[in-house]
Parts: structure tokens; C-alpha cells; sequence
């Protein structure tokens, strides 16, 4: 059997070697190397447009106060006019990422990741108890 490790970036002092490990039917390979690239910082804030009570009410308000004569009015300043009005009524806010109430995936909610979490705990706590019963709990035989 043979395996590879490609990659399509530049490789500088690569070094690669078969893990000797009872992880699965597969040897893991590994690969260690300098990448010539800066390492991307992720950002410890995100943004999100605030869409409180009182913000659609001010946003309709606004629209219909704004004058739409279609003589005057062609697509690009409607879009000028109509996003400025919606940027003013639903602010960016900025919001500080918290790496232990932050979800690791986008489509993970908070409550999702809470119940993940409580299920882990409570397999981990019955495999530490009794591994043998553990296991023939989650169904592996």
C-alpha cells in the first residue's frame, strides 16, 4: 500500500514519517514543515447588525419619509439612498470572541454545543466508571 501527502504549498524542510499507533486499521502520516507564509491571525472580534424592537420600526419610518420621485431617483442612487438609510437604522456592532462560549462551526449553536458537551461528559464519566460497560453502552462490541 502506498500513501501520499500532497499539498500545494512550499514546502521548506519538509519532514514526514508513519505514526505507529493503534488509531485506526491505517498507519497516521504525518508531515511537519516551515510554511514560507505568516501564519493568519484570526480576529478576536466579529460584527452583527443589531435588529432590535425599535430598529424596523425606524427603518420603515425612514423609508417612507424618503422622497422616490422615479424621475430623479435612478438604480444606483436608490441603492446609495435605500443602504445608507438601512446601515443607519441597523448599526454593525462589535462583538469580542469568547474561545470557550464560541461555537466551532457557524451552524453550531451555543445550546448545541452545551448538550454536545453534557453528552461527552456523561459517556466520559461512564467509561471511567466501568470502560467495559461503557463501551457496550454506546454500541461497540
Amino acid at each position: 500500500m502506498i500513501d501520499n501527502i500532497i499539498t500545494n504549498a512550499s514546502l521548506i524542510n519538509p519532514l514526514s514519517c508513519i505514526v505507529y499507533s493503534d488509531v485506526s486499521h491505517h498507519l497516521p502520516i504525518y508531515l511537519s514543515t516551515d510554511l514560507d507564509s505568516p501564519k493568519a491571525r484570526r480576529s478576536c472580534y466579529y460584527y452583527k447588525r443589531n435588529f432590535g424592537e425599535a430598529n424596523p420600526r425606524r427603518f420603515i419610518s425612514n423609508i417612507q419619509q424618503t422622497d422616490w420621485d422615479p424621475d430623479n431617483c435612478d438604480f444606483t442612487s436608490f441603492i446609495k439612498t435605500f443602504t445608507s438609510i438601512f446601515d443607519n437604522c441597523f448599526p454593525l456592532e462589535k462583538y469580542s470572541l469568547r474561545k470557550n462560549t464560541t461555537p466551532r462551526k457557524p451552524w453550531m449553536t451555543k445550546g448545541l454545543a452545551r448538550s454536545c458537551s453534557a453528552k461527552k461528559e456523561k459517556l466520559y464519566k461512564t467509561y471511567i466508571k466501568n470502560p467495559s460497560n461503557a463501551i457496550k453502552h454506546i454500541g461497540i462490541s
